[in-house]
Parts: C-alpha cells; structure tokens; sequence
C-alpha cells in the first residue's frame, strides 16, 4: 500500500505474468504434442475447453471474490476476518469442485453432441473432456490457493506453482501421448488425447500441493491449516453472494465460447483446428495483460481497503500505461513471425488449408490483442474495487450481446464466410472496453 505505484505494479505483476505464461504451457504442450497426432485430436483440446471453463467458472468466481475481500480486510488489518475467508473459500471451493465434476463427467456425452461435434472430432473431444471433468477438484483447490496468495500479495509464491506444474506437464505429455517418446525413442503409454488430460491433472495435483506449503511456510499473514478449517455459513454466503456477479459473467462468457464453437465446427473441423491455433498464440501474449489486471485486483483491493482512492487511480494509469506498451511489443512480434509460429502447430505442406484459414485470421488476432490488454485490466479494477456487476457485464455482454449474434447473422444472411467470424471477435472487444471506460468514468469508481 506504499512506495511508487509503478514499481509496485510491476513488482506484483512480472511474476503473475511469468506464472501465466507457464500456466499456458498446459495448452500449448497439449496442442504442439497432439499436433503430431493429427489437427482433429489437436482441435479437440480447444473445443471442449469451453465446457471445462463452465465447470470451473463459479470456482474461479469465488477464488476472485476471494482476492477481493481478503485482500480488503488485510488492507483494514483484520487478519483474524481475512483467515476466515481463506479457510471458508477452501471449503467453499472444494466441495463445489466435486459436485461439478460429477455432474461434468455424466453429461459429457450430451453436451459435446450439443456442440454439434461429429466423427473423429466428437470421440476425441469426448475422451478429453470426460478426463478433464475428472481434475475439477484439483482445478478449485488450484484456484483457492493462488486467490489466497494473490490477495496478500505473496505473486512470486504462485509463479512457483506455475513454473513447477507446467514444466511437469511438458515433459509428461509425451510419455503420456504417444507409442513411442518423440526424441528419445522410449516406450510410452499411447493414450493419445487422454493421455494429455492426465498429465496435465497430475501436473496440477503437484502445483496444489505445493500451493498449500507456499501458503502454510508463512504464518504472519493469515492461517490455513486443518485447526482453522472450520466452514461458517455467513462467511461462505457473503463469498457466494460476493462470486455470484462473476461466475455468472464466466459461465456466460464460457457458453457463449460454447455458442461459438458450436457455429464454427459448421464451418468444417479444418477451420475449428486453423481457430484454435491462432488462439493458442494469441493467448499465450494475453497472459501479461492478464497478469497486470490480477496484480490491479489485489493492489487496488488493499488501497480501497485503506480508503487511499487516490492511490487506486494511480495504479489504474499505471496498468493501462504497461499494457499499451507490451501490447505494442507483442503486435509487432506476430507481424513480424506469423509463419513461424503456425508452423510450430501445421504444416503448410501436409494441410495447406489449415493453414491458410489460420493465416487469414492471425493478423484479426494480432488486431485484438490490444483490445485486450484494456479487457483484462479493466476486469482487474472492476473486481478490484468489489464492483463485480460490471465484470459481469464485460464477460457476458462481449459475447451473447455482440460475438454471437453477429457471427449468427453472417452466418445465416451474408456470404461473409469465416471472414464475418474474425471481425466478432475485434469488434466485441472493442464496444466491451468503450462500455468499460464509460462505467469507470460515469459511475465513479474509483472515488468511493
């Protein structure tokens, strides 16, 4: 809550940022080994992530809102109300973790024939999500810990659990997946893309586990441990109430990412596999956006906590400022390299339509990216200052308001082809960051 607001920021967010980054290895090591398999079991991964984000969608919200009010009461120094909260999340988290991964696993084969999945794609997305359904549990316990982290400001503390997870699930991967380790010529387990989902669940289990120490290796702060395990329903019902604005927001925003599947798979499994490659680049330079907008969540938290609104108005300049700058620099690098990083994911040669489509919509992409930057850090105000409504808004406005209507009417009344797909995704981020800006600056946010 003092010194230079930009040093803070940047000091709260590189490893933030790092731990993202590592987090996203999860997906790239999935896609670029399954890749090699064929583009459909690659495609599967992208296709069915919108259900697995449903299935955690009010775990996360309430890890959010986590961050938000323990951050809050360590900024009024009430540590004794900061550790409840912790420990209520915990169970709060854990206990919806096995309820969605139940329900998850048992409509699996029902939701993916929703999506309009059929062949090689439907079994294959099947197999993935049915495994992924299995790690729900681990995912919430995931998401406490980095929210009860985060909140007290301990962000080099959850890179560790990225950087140790991700590279776990790398090396896995391979072992895994294929009949045959690439490389090294050793047997493995050829679960295909099965085997990808278990990996990345045992990767997890290790980042939780070592989650948990980060946590327990510090007592000054705040005490999660079995002795002060003890669930208190107003507690949990001031976090449930507190989550409900942005787990309806990701729920929405992961059925509208369902919607949108659902219409490009229509378009052909090549165009569903040329998507999620782009989208697996473009993400990858998302995470420090979204790495800014996490640390603004804890940082302004703890400033509205000790009423220095001031102060919370500097850091947002401040995250705005970082992001149009690494915006920029991550621009530049995809104009510059676009057929170098597709390559890493198709070849040119052996699906030259894959990779055309993919190049068609890398540069909408490239476009997006700063649009963004502005999403993820005005999410981080918005949940930073309580204002979860909003978030809401953001999350579920881009996407059932504007991205798929629009691609909806495309679809059915132009002959704008993949093309009117590209275009929703630049054009609902731009109108969600102008509805963002207006809110911030007519609602006062920042001055309550």
């Amino acid at each position: 809550m003092t010194g230079n607001t930009k040093k803070v920021l940047f000091k709260l967010s590189l490893p933030l940022i790092f731990s993202n980054i590592i987090a996203t290895l999860y997906n790239l090591a999935d896609g670029v080994w399954l890749a090699r398999l064929s583009y459909t079991e690659f495609a599967a991964t992208s296709f069915t992530w919108p259900l697995v984000f449903l299935f955690i969608s009010i775990t996360i919200g309430i890890s959010i809102a986590g961050t938000s009010i323990i951050s809050q009461m360590i900024g009024a120094g009430n540590k004794k109300k900061a550790t409840q909260y912790a420990n209520n999340l915990i169970i709060l988290s854990s206990g919806l973790g096995i309820v969605f991964s139940i329900i998850g696993y048992f409509l699996a084969p029902t939701l993916i024939g929703l999506m309009g999945a059929k062949g090689d794609l439907y079994k294959h997305s099947l197999t993935y999500f049915k495994v992924n359904t299995m790690g729900i549990l681990v995912d919430s316990l995931y998401f406490s810990f980095q929210a009860i982290l985060n909140a007290q400001g301990k962000t080099k503390q959850t890179t560790v659990m990225g950087l140790v997870s991700g590279f776990l699930n790398i090396v896995l991967d391979p072992f895994f997946i294929f009949v045959t380790v690439p490389f090294i010529n050793v047997p493995g387990l050829n679960m295909g893309v099965a085997g990808a989902a278990v990996a990345t669940i045992l990767s997890k289990i290790i980042s939780v586990i070592i989650g948990y120490v980060q946590i327990k290796k510090d007592k000054t702060n705040l005490e999660v441990d079995g002795k002060h395990l003890r669930f208190d329903l107003a507690t949990s019902k001031h976090l449930f109430n507190l989550a409900i604005p942005t787990a309806i927001g990701r729920s929405s925003a992961a059925l509208g990412f369902s919607m949108m599947n659902a219409l490009i798979v229509s378009f052909g499994q090549e165009v569903v596999a040329a998507f999620s490659m782009v989208n697996r680049i473009s993400d990858f330079w998302m995470q420090i956006s979204m790495g800014i907008g996490a640390a603004m969540t804890s940082m302004i938290g703890q400033n509205f906590g000790a009423k220095q609104f001031e102060r919370a108005k500097q850091i947002k300049n401040d995250a705005i400022l970082f992001g149009g700058v690494t915006s920029a620099v991550g621009m530049a690098l995809l104009v510059a390299f676009p057929q170098v990083l597709l390559r890493v994911f198709v070849d040119p040669v052996v699906d030259p339509n894959v990779y055309n489509i993919a190049m068609e919509y890398m540069y909408f992409a490239i476009a997006n990216i700063p649009f963004m930057a502005l999403f993820n850090i005005y999410q981080g105000l918005f949940q930073g200052t309580g204002k979860m409504k909003y978030s809401m808004h953001m999350s579920t406005g881009r996407l059932w308001l504007i991205r798929v209507p629009f691609v909806i009417f495309v679809t059915n009344f132009t002959q704008m082809g993949t093309l009117g797909i590209w275009i929703s995704m630049v054009l609902s981020n731009v109108l969600t960051v102008i509805y963002s800006i207006y809110i911030t600056r007519t609602k006062n946010i920042l001055e309550e």
